[in-house]
C-alpha cells in the first residue's frame, strides 16, 4: 500500500509542478475591418502562446467586453458565440489563435474603447491584458435649422422658436442652447457691449436627441430701449456631449430686425381768411412724428369731395421726418360756390418709407367750417372790431394819463 500512496503523491506532485511552470503571452492581436464602424461587426483575431515547455490542458482564454464593469451591451456586444473559449490541449511552444465576432452599437460616437483578455490553465485565469477598438464614423452634430422671421421694437421683449435638429450619427446629450456673450471684442481691441441680452436665462436645456431627431427651444431676448434701428446678428451657442461624455461647441448666428414704426399725424392750424361758398382759402397743415421711427420720402395728399371744393395743390412733398419731428405746409382749397354750409371733410393721407424702404400710408380725417358768406363776414368784422375797440382803449388811457400829468397834478 505504501507504494500506492507513493506513485499517487508523485503524480500530484508532478501535475502541481506542470501547472506552475505553464506561462501564457498573447503575442497578437487585430481586427477586420479597421476601423470599426457603427452598426457593423468585426473579426477580432487573438494570438496566444505557450511559453513553457510543457502541454497545457484546457486552457482558458474570456473576453471582457467592459472592463470598466458597467454593465451594458454599448459599443460591443458578441455575436452568436461565448465569451468564455476553451483549448482542450496548447503543446509548449505553440501558439493559438482565439476568434470573436463583435457588434459595434449603431449609436456608437467615433472613440477608442477598451476590452480586456483574461488567459491561463484552467482555475488559473491569472494573466490579463487590456486591448483598445477604434471605432469611427459616427458622432453626434447639431444644428439650427429653422429659425422664424425676428423682428422686435427698442425695448421690447422678443421671444425666439429655435429648431435645432441632429444631423450626426448618434445621439447628443446634455444640450444646452443660449445667448452667452455680452460683449464683443473687435480685432483692434474694442470692447463692444451687445444690445440684445437674454432675459431669465440665458440658456436652454435638452435631455438628448436622437440621430435625426430635432426640437424647438424657446430663447427669450431683450432689446435695449435706445438701440438703433437695424438688423443685428446674435451667436447662439450650442453645447452638447457625446456618449462618451466628449463635449461638442457649435456656434451659429440669428438675425434680428429692430424696427419701429413712425406715427404721423395731422392737424388743420390756419384758415384765412373764414371759409365760405365761392370763397379760396389758404389752409395751413402741421404733420408729426409721433412714433420711435423714421418717415423718409413723406408725400402728403389733401383730398375734399368735389360738393365742398378743389384744392389747387393737393399733394405737397414733406421728406423725411425722424422721430419727434414735425413740419409745416400750406395749400389753397378753392370752395365750390354750390356747396352747403357746416362742417366738411378732409382727408389727409401721407404715404411713405420706413426705414428698411417698406411703403407705409396713413390718413386722418379733419374738419373744415364752412359758413354762409353773410355769417363769415360777420365774424370777420366782429373780430375787426374788437381789434379797433382795444386800439381806442389804450389810446384813450393814454390821454387820461396824459391830462391828469399834465393839468392835474400840476395844479396841485
Amino acid at each position: 500500500m505504501n507504494w500506492k500512496n507513493g506513485l499517487i503523491i508523485l503524480f500530484l506532485f508532478l501535475f502541481c509542478l506542470n501547472s506552475l511552470a505553464l506561462t501564457f503571452s498573447i503575442t497578437n492581436v487585430r481586427y477586420d475591418p479597421i476601423p470599426a464602424i457603427p452598426g457593423k461587426t468585426i473579426d477580432l483575431f487573438v494570438t496566444v502562446k505557450n511559453d513553457s515547455t510543457l502541454p497545457a490542458e484546457n486552457f482558458e482564454f474570456v473576453l471582457n467586453l467592459h472592463p470598466d464593469g458597467k454593465p451594458s451591451d454599448f459599443p460591443f456586444s458578441l455575436a452568436g458565440d461565448s465569451l468564455t473559449k476553451t483549448v482542450s490541449s496548447l503543446v509548449g511552444g505553440q501558439s493559438t489563435v482565439i476568434k470573436y465576432t463583435l457588434l459595434i452599437d449603431n449609436r456608437a460616437p467615433s472613440g477608442a474603447y477598451l476590452i480586456q483578455f483574461s488567459y491561463g490553465a484552467r482555475n488559473d485565469v491569472k494573466n490579463t491584458a487590456l486591448y483598445s477598438v477604434s471605432v469611427i464614423g459616427r458622432k453626434p452634430q447639431l444644428e439650427l435649422i429653422e429659425v422664424p422671421l425676428l423682428q422686435g421694437r427698442p425695448g421690447g421683449i422678443l421671444e425666439t422658436a429655435l429648431v435645432i435638429k441632429n444631423v450626426g450619427d448618434s445621439d447628443a446629450f446634455g444640450i444646452l442652447v443660449g445667448v452667452e456673450e455680452d460683449r464683443t471684442v473687435t480685432t483692434a481691441g474694442t470692447v463692444v457691449e451687445r444690445e440684445i441680452l437674454p432675459i431669465g436665462l440665458s440658456s436652454t436645456f435638452v435631455a438628448s436627441l436622437k440621430a435625426g431627431e430635432q426640437q424647438t427651444v424657446t430663447l427669450n431676448l431683450g432689446i435695449a430701449p435706445n438701440i438703433a434701428l437695424k438688423t443685428y446678428f446674435v451667436p447662439i451657442k450650442i453645447r452638447f456631449k457625446d456618449f462618451n461624455g466628449t463635449e461638442y461647441l457649435v456656434t451659429r448666428t440669428i438675425g434680428i430686425q429692430v424696427n419701429a414704426d413712425a406715427g404721423l399725424d395731422f392737424s388743420l392750424s390756419q384758415i384765412k381768411p373764414l371759409a365760405f361758398p365761392g370763397q379760396t382759402v389758404e389752409l395751413s397743415f402741421d404733420i408729426f412724428n409721433l412714433g420711435e421711427g423714421p418717415a423718409k420720402f413723406t408725400i402728403v395728399s389733401l383730398t375734399a369731395d368735389t360738393e365742398t371744393g378743389i384744392f389747387l395743390n393737393p399733394k405737397t412733398y414733406i421728406g423725411t421726418l425722424e422721430s419727434d419731428d414735425f413740419d409745416s405746409f400750406k395749400t389753397k382749397l378753392e370752395i365750390n360756390s354750390a356747396s352747403s354750409t357746416g362742417q366738411k371733410i378732409i382727408t389727409v393721407t401721407a404715404a411713405y418709407k420706413d426705414q428698411y424702404g417698406s411703403e407705409k400710408s396713413v390718413s386722418k380725417t379733419l374738419f373744415l367750417e364752412v359758413y354762409s358768406e353773410a355769417q363769415a363776414k360777420a365774424k370777420s368784422g366782429q373780430s375787426s372790431n374788437g381789434i379797433l375797440d382795444l386800439v381806442l382803449l389804450i389810446v384813450g388811457l393814454g390821454i387820461i394819463f396824459w391830462v391828469y400829468k399834465k393839468f392835474i397834478k400840476k395844479s396841485k
